[in-house]
């Protein structure tokens, strides 16, 4: 207090203790940074770091301490702040859960990366893939295709079972791994814990999760892949936002944020919401009616919804699209472009409507802007899933 009128000192915790929600959280502080010359930003961890190595490369940009330091200090100012404004200028809150709306005015596919691997780490890593036969010219794909496994072995006394719906049945892929392979390229599973490993006869996949993984490597492998594909999920955000590679975002739930996610590079399909009281799937007008758009699975299965994973030929479809849009310049026809706007134009319908359902979680500043906003979808849908599931569109 005494300093702020020469250095203004701010605070801010990190979720340390999973990869997605600590590298989106700096990925955001990164893209709103306002240059501030008499504020000084001091971040601080919990014990539990998800990925060591990410850390220490995050502390060549910005300060770094361990919250047994810092936290009783935060939490006084956290305290004062909800009966002082006053105080509010010596913390920064940047938690995932407060970002979600907000980060849909942020394109995390645009600019350099602020993260960057030092030569001898970029050395050391394409050692290790020389090791396994993949050169330096060798394209590869990332596939992270969520479980529960993670969260259950490394929180044991946590319930996490609310994410489960969030879960992929990773056999589900095996037909997009061999096309991508045949193609050209290799595919590396990814993953800290698995629930299940991939045995196949096929010698340009690697089961990287099973016999591979470190958290150095996780790292770099985001960094050296060409796009990642897969379920929504913690370590997607390492290649997506601190790399800015593309990624085809495959069983996407809940629709919101995902559907206004705020990559320009990504090609997302979609679960299938079916109605059992109804017996058919819901388009997404019927999803956002119903206010089920960001609703986690208990509260699913309480109003009769069942999710539905992405089919094999749907994921072999989206992959196909991916490697050809991304990589080889496809051209989408009128027609394409033309079904893709109309599923935005519902979407965007639809958001306008789900913001004015939750407004409390917004101040009219941020609601007015969100909806003014006319380039509010980066993100793409998989012209490919659409055209299979037209009602969607319904």
């Amino acid at each position: 207090i005494l300093l702020s009128p020469i250095l203004n000192l701010r605070l801010c915790p990190l979720s340390s203790e999973r990869i997605g929600e600590f590298t989106n959280e700096l990925e955001t502080y990164f893209k709103k940074k306002k240059i501030i010359k008499k504020n000084l930003d001091i971040f601080f961890t919990p014990n539990f770091i998800s990925n060591k190595f990410y850390l220490y490369l995050v502390k060549k940009k910005i300060i770094i301490v361990n919250g047994f330091i810092v936290f009783p200090i935060y939490k006084i100012f956290f305290k004062l702040s909800k009966f002082i404004n006053y105080f509010d200028k010596f913390l920064i809150d940047i938690s995932f859960d407060k970002q979600v709306l907000s980060q849909i005015n942020i394109n995390f596919s645009e600019g350099e990366p602020i993260i960057e691997l030092p030569k001898e780490y970029l050395d050391k890593g394409e050692s290790f893939l020389k090791k396994i036969g993949i050169s330096n010219s060798d394209k590869i794909i990332l596939l992270y295709v969520r479980d529960s496994s993670y969260l259950k072995k490394t929180f044991p006394n946590k319930d996490f079972s609310y994410h489960d719906f969030r879960d992929s049945d990773v056999e589900n892929y095996v037909e997009a791994i061999n096309y991508a392979t045949s193609k050209g390229y290799y595919v590396f599973r990814m993953g800290a814990i698995v629930e299940k490993s991939l045995n196949l006869e096929n010698k340009k996949f690697i089961d990287y999760a099973s016999n591979y993984r470190t958290e150095f490597l996780d790292v770099y492998m985001g960094q050296r892949c060409s796009f990642l594909f897969g379920t929504p999920a913690g370590y997607d955000s390492i290649p997506a936002l601190t790399f800015r590679k593309p990624i085809l975002s495959t069983d996407c739930c809940p629709l919101f944020p995902i559907l206004f996610s705020a990559r320009s590079k990504m090609l997302y399909s979609l679960k299938h919401y079916y109605s059992i009281e109804k017996k058919k799937k819901l388009s997404i007008k019927e999803i956002f009616d119903l206010n089920i758009s960001d609703v986690i699975g208990f509260e699913l299965k309480k109003k009769n919804i069942q999710l539905i994973e992405n089919s094999s030929l749907e994921l072999k479809e989206s992959i196909k699209e991916m490697i050809n849009s991304f990589e080889l310049n496809f051209k989408y026809s009128n027609e394409d472009l033309e079904l893709r706007e109309k599923f935005n134009k519902i979407i965007s319908n639809c958001f306008v409507k789900y913001l004015s359902q939750n407004e409390k979680k917004l101040n009219n500043s941020e609601l007015n802007t969100l909806i003014s906003n006319k380039n509010l979808i980066k993100s793409k849908i998989s012209i490919s899933f659409l055209k299979k599931n037209t009602y969607l569109l319904r």
